[in-house]
């Protein structure tokens, strides 16, 4: 998933997608480390209200779908 795009140009699946792979180590992060890799990630350089609601939400539909196995 390219950086640099605005928050609202990016699918709530592709940001689920990228918050899995970030889980994808094995890290036990909080929901703070993994809202601080998605922006790292996405090149954002500030974190205003738009970018921490969508990334909270798709952290929020992440811990709500069973892990396939």
């Amino acid at each position: 998933m390219p950086p640099g795009k605005a928050i609202t140009e990016y699918r709530l699946g592709e940001l689920t997608a990228l918050i899995r792979w970030i889980q994808s180590d094995g890290r036990l992060l909080t929901d703070e480390e993994i809202m601080q890799e998605v922006v790292t990630e996405l090149g954002f350089t500030r974190r205003g209200a738009r970018i921490e609601a969508t990334i909270r939400r798709a952290i929020e539909v992440v811990h709500s779908t069973p892990r396939k196995t």
